[in-house]
């Protein structure tokens, strides 16, 4: 005898769920639909860039030398060679010797400052020897005073120096004028003795003789012309014992002045030919 089947195995579920198909909208589904959207855009990545890459790439360009064209195809005026261009106006001539004279003038000032510095040197009582180097290095070859250079080793005394030194010397040189000629009487031998012992002597510049010869001399060394006083006593010939040395100094003082005056007119002319 066959068993029947169970009635609630045959009767239909009432559950709507149990009848409805699978979701569709799944996970695995959104995967799919993202692998299929990078396929498309490769694809299309290679449709587009594979033939750029692929296609043959132009040869750089050569440069080509322009040929030269006839100026009259051009239509070009010909411009004249530089060697032809138009003088200089005046202005610019004498710019251009102002410029090309500017060591000339430097070297001319320079000149001119080494002398100056000579001079007062030279001026005082003392040897100038390296101012005298300084100077010679700048002076042309034909301004040079070779004599001057044994007188820069001593030096010589000043021409205030020289005037006080004489009016010293004046009652010597006095008494030494009195010196009695050969033959003379014995008065004028007495008057002699007795002018070194006591000296009277005439100050008065204008009168004649020896004393008076004497006190222009100093007269003239007190303004500084040690060339006058020089030259006057020069007259007295009796009187060069007590003056040599004196005389001595003074025709250095002299000789160094004329030197010192020489280079300074040089360098003053050389500073004005500079300028102009």
């Amino acid at each position: 005898m066959n068993a029947l089947p169970d009635t609630a195995e045959l009767a239909p579920t009432r559950d709507a769920a149990a009848y409805g198909g699978g979701r569709l909208m799944s996970a695995g589904f959104w995967a799919m639909m993202g692998v299929c959207v990078v396929c498309l855009l490769a694809a299309a990545a290679v449709v587009l860039l594979v033939p750029e890459w692929l296609a043959p790439r132009p040869a750089a360009p050569v440069a080509l030398a322009p040929q030269a064209l006839p100026a009259q195809t051009l239509g070009l005026a010909i411009p004249p060679p530089l060697a032809a261009a138009a003088p200089a106006s005046p202005l610019e001539a004498r710019v251009a010797r102002l410029e090309s004279g500017d060591a000339r003038l430097l070297n001319a000032a320079a000149e001119s400052l080494a002398v100056a510095d000579l001079t007062a040197s030279a001026d005082q009582s003392r040897p100038f020897v390296t101012e005298l180097d300084a100077a010679q290095r700048l002076l042309p070859p034909g301004a040079q005073a070779p004599g001057l250079r044994a007188l820069a080793a001593t030096g010589a005394p000043t021409r205030a120096a020289l005037a006080a030194e004489l009016e010293g010397l004046g009652a010597a040189a006095a008494s030494a004028a009195r010196t009695p000629a050969r033959g003379e009487g014995v008065m004028a031998q007495i008057a002699y003795a007795v002018s070194r012992v006591v000296t009277i002597r005439r100050l008065d510049v204008k009168g004649r003789g020896a004393d008076a010869l004497i006190a222009r001399a100093e007269a003239r060394a007190a303004d500084g012309d040690i060339e006058s006083a020089v030259n006057l006593l020069g007259g007295l010939p009796a009187a060069q014992a007590p003056l040599s040395a004196w005389r001595d100094r003074a025709l250095r003082r002299i000789t160094i002045d004329q030197d010192i005056a020489a280079l300074r007119a040089q360098a003053e002319a050389d500073l004005l030919a500079a300028r102009s």
